[in-house]
């Protein structure tokens, strides 16, 4: 079994209780180390044995042999107090740690000695209160000391980089704004536009014709549940499910086309909403929307389908959005200027619950559908220009659904409201 510890984390005087003579101090210190184990970070009870030398290698004890049984090890790491006397001149010393599992075997010397810092030679200070201001420098520091309650409230308002280029490479105002590279934020977080703001990792990735994979061709929509992802694309007319449980390795379940056995209405889909063991495909193609049981992702399951014309779903012409939460669907046509509400609580006889038209009730800003969310009690409605509006929609009486506001593009706060293809939210009403 190899074994090492990382390098001194702290190590201090730790008796001491106010600044007095020497004569009066303790020669106890804390020590912390990182102990691996195979490689990897070590948790659990070990015996430590410590030794303090003057020399890195050879050399006899000073003050003994300091043996630590069950000490408790997490993640690699420990603490424990030390007191090898009065040894500390002012002189290098080496301390010479040895491991074992709780109660079991010889001690293994962990090599080399680890050189021990000036901070447990502070029990030679005479008197802590004369020492001259300004006259402690950063060196003179141990690594932890300065901790949080020892910096005053508003002492520190901009960090540096590590190279010191730029020298306030994160600042924040006194309003609150934070600025990274930027030296007068104006925005609660403001990032110079030269940089990234995001950095994102590549974990697997999948393509049309390759790999088995035949349904991915214009991937338009993606949706995930738990462990599962769903792909619709546009220029299959098809759908694909994938198990994520591996993310950089995730594996097919199942892909099907229209016209696949009972798909019959998948022409031109664009968008899927999905919630445990069901998903929504709206197809406007067909203008449809297929209920689809994906409780076994490798032999989905058509429960139901809604056309646009058939059993009183008259605004489902070229639906193109869809979204769920709980037992309620929403569906939505640019083409009708309409959401319709669905009941799901059975995903095999979904029941039209109300329908949500432009310029009826007081929604006239529907002209543009293109994105839907909700959230418990709530519906957000996306609509694109001449739009340009978000209109939030109370639906906690589905057959009654109230407008409760509609935030417009260029509208003061909102100036930045377009094209508006997808909307996301956490939290209703």
């Amino acid at each position: 079994m190899t074994q090492h510890i990382g390098r001194v984390l702290a190590a201090l005087a730790v008796l001491a209780s106010a600044p007095t003579p020497v004569s009066a101090q303790g020669t106890a210190f804390a020590y912390q180390g990182r102990l691996n184990e195979g490689g990897s970070p070590a948790t659990g009870l070990y015996d430590l044995r410590f030794g303090l030398y003057n020399v890195p290698e050879g050399g006899a004890a000073l003050g003994g042999l300091l043996t630590n049984t069950a000490t408790p090890v997490n993640n690699g790491l420990f603490g424990v107090i030390l007191d090898f006397g009065n040894q500390f001149s002012g002189a290098a010393r080496w301390l010479e740690i040895g491991v074992r599992t709780n109660g079991g075997g010889p001690f293994a010397l962990l090599t080399p000695r680890q050189s021990i810092s000036s901070a447990p030679h502070a029990v030679r200070a005479i008197e802590a209160a004369g020492v001259p201001a300004g006259t402690v420098t950063s060196a003179m520091l141990a690594d932890g000391a300065v901790t949080r309650g020892k910096i005053a409230a508003g002492a520190v308002s901009q960090l540096g980089a590590s190279d010191g280029s730029p020298a306030a490479a994160l600042q924040v105002n006194a309003d609150g704004l934070i600025g990274l590279g930027v030296a007068s934020p104006a925005a609660g977080l403001d990032i110079a536009a030269s940089k990234e703001a995001f950095s994102l990792e590549a974990l697997s990735t999948r393509r049309d014709e390759l790999g088995g994979y035949m349904t991915l061709q214009g991937a338009w929509d993606v949706v995930a549940q738990g462990n599962l992802v769903a792909v619709a694309a546009a220029g299959e007319s098809g759908i694909t499910l994938l198990d994520i449980s591996n993310p950089s390795a995730p594996a097919l379940r199942s892909q099907f086309r229209d016209g696949d056995g009972a798909f019959t209405n998948l022409a031109g889909i664009y968008r899927l909403a999905m919630k445990p063991n069901l998903l929504l495909a709206a197809a406007s193609g067909d203008s449809a929307v297929t209920f689809i049981g994906i409780a076994d992702p490798a032999n989905p399951v058509k429960l139901a389908e809604l056309r646009d014309g058939v059993g009183g779903f008259d605004g489902l012409a070229n639906v193109s959005v869809a979204a769920v939460s709980g037992n309620l669907a929403a569906l939505g046509s640019a083409a009708e200027g309409a959401v319709t509400l669905v009941d799901i609580s059975n995903p095999s006889l979904p029941a039209k619950r109300a329908e949500i038209r432009n310029g009826v009730g007081g929604f006239n800003r529907l002209s543009a559908i293109e994105s839907l969310a909700v959230e418990g009690n709530l519906l957000a409605i996306g609509s694109s220009s001449p739009d340009r509006t978000i209109t939030l929609v109370d639906v906690s009486n589905p057959t009654s659904p109230l407008k409760r506001a509609e935030l417009v593009g260029g509208a003061p706060g909102y100036e930045a409201l377009g094209r508006l293809t997808g909307l996301a939210m956490s939290g209703g009403l």
